[in-house]
């Protein structure tokens, strides 16, 4: 193994359906040469290439000609069984290969909880046998807070989305990261989720890192929360 990557652990970038972790048009991927303690870095992908046919004006039906587009892979609406299902295709994928820290942003947070409630059905026996051999921790940059508007639901995860974090097996560290700067409705929120898992009293860590003079999308913080990721990297 290479100095420049002492650890055995993959890191699995998920950002958000926009990617905006740090600022308009800079994504998570800007931690991807950050990171030199890592096994290798991997990314989400944001779009998904589609292939259709169309026919030019005055040609025959027969004449069509296929066009491929990139569209942005967005959640839909809860249960957000697709979102869910493809970050979790993607984190499998790293699992089976060895140890592998997440990190996620804004919405892919949610996804990635959901990932383990009953309700996603995602994963089998063999799928949590996985998970809590090689997932050596998950890393929630900006969880996204619960809407204020709570609409009617029989459902109670689709509307307190603290809940869903409570499914995320003991064993696996959960690090919250928020700025300093950001709002207090989110601090207020992160912080209640911390306070539950605390008093599950979780067989391993649970908390939460503040990156100073940032606000909740980390613009120009990128080597802060990179160097707090290569720190939890050396952890494991």
């Amino acid at each position: 193994m290479s100095l420049a990557s002492p650890t055995n652990t993959a890191v699995l970038l998920s950002d958000g359906t926009k990617g905006r972790c740090f600022g308009k048009d800079v994504g998570l991927t800007a931690l991807k040469n950050l990171l030199p303690k890592a096994r290798e870095v991997k990314e989400r992908p944001l779009n998904r290439e589609k292939t259709a046919e169309r026919r030019e004006a005055g040609e025959p039906a027969n004449k069509k000609q296929k066009t491929t587009a990139n569209f942005p892979i967005g959640s839909g609406k809860y249960p957000y069984t697709k979102f869910v299902a493809h970050v979790w295709q993607l984190l499998r994928q790293e699992l089976e290969k060895g140890p592998v820290l997440l990190v996620a942003y804004s919405f892919s947070c949610r996804a990635v909880s959901l990932i383990f409630s009953e309700q996603s059905n995602m994963l089998t026996t063999d799928d949590l046998k996985l998970v809590k051999q090689n997932l050596k921790g998950i890393v929630f940059l900006s969880p996204p807070c619960s809407p204020t508007k709570k609409k009617p639901s029989d459902n109670a995860m689709d509307f307190d989305w603290s809940l869903s974090y409570g499914f995320v097996p003991d064993c696996i560290p959960m690090h919250f990261v928020l700025g300093e700067l950001g709002s207090k409705t989110q601090t207020t929120f992160v912080n209640s989720i911390h306070s539950t898992l605390i008093a599950q009293k979780r067989s391993a860590i649970t908390a939460v890192k503040t990156i100073q003079n940032s606000k909740g999308i980390f613009v120009g913080c990128e080597q802060k929360v990179a160097t707090f990721v290569d720190s939890l990297l050396l952890a494991t």
